[in-house]
């Protein structure tokens, strides 16, 4: 990813791209791009065959990426950290929870058994209408390392909400899950 004022117009700009090859191509089409990057795509390639398959450095000059900051990224699953023997080493969380992004966290002994376990919600609108909604994760308990169950198997549907924030709240003497929805109204959950 490259990210600074490429254009010069006061207003930075994120590029992204993906390595084949020892090569940098760039993920947006070129409409995407143009949109960015008026003076730097739609005068070089007026049509879009003359912008298929061209590397990145082709598309934007290199001294102009090199004016911003490049940056890489090499792990996109959500995980945790696990401190082994004074170290840190990441672990991807099994597949039923790379659905879409984790947003929220809570931890707590739901199940009243001594071990606390972690509630996790996500989903996430904000995308260009190319991707679509990442809305199809409906909420899990972390038991452990190795137990997850997911939000039909324990009362929750997450799925089509986009999970902000878990607090728990009492009311009454009672415990309840207040949950809180980007773009709707919040909702409780009794224990």
């Amino acid at each position: 990813m490259y990210y600074g004022d490429f254009d010069g117009n006061g207003h930075t700009e994120t590029i992204l791209a993906l390595e084949k090859e020892d090569e940098y191509y760039p993920v947006a089409d070129l409409d995407a791009l143009s949109s960015q990057l008026v003076s730097l795509t739609k005068k070089k390639f007026p049509v879009y065959k003359d912008f298929a398959g061209k590397t990145l450095t082709e598309v934007v000059d290199k001294k102009i990426l090199d004016q911003g900051t490049a940056f890489q990224v090499h792990e996109l699953s959500s995980g945790y950290l696990k401190n082994e023997n004074g170290k840190f080493a990441f672990h991807p969380f099994n597949t039923s929870l790379q659905v879409s992004p984790i947003n929220a966290f809570l931890v707590h002994d739901y199940d009243g058994d001594g071990k606390k376990e972690a509630l996790v919600g996500g989903n996430y609108f904000g995308v260009i209408p190319y991707h679509g909604r990442f809305d199809g994760f409906d909420g899990a308990l972390i038991k452990d390392e190795n137990k997850v169950l997911l939000g039909s198997e324990i009362g929750l549907n997450f799925t089509q909400k986009a999970i902000r924030n878990f607090n728990l709240i009492t009311i009454k003497n009672e415990k309840f899950l207040l949950v809180t929805i980007n773009d709707n109204d919040a909702e409780l959950y009794e224990f």
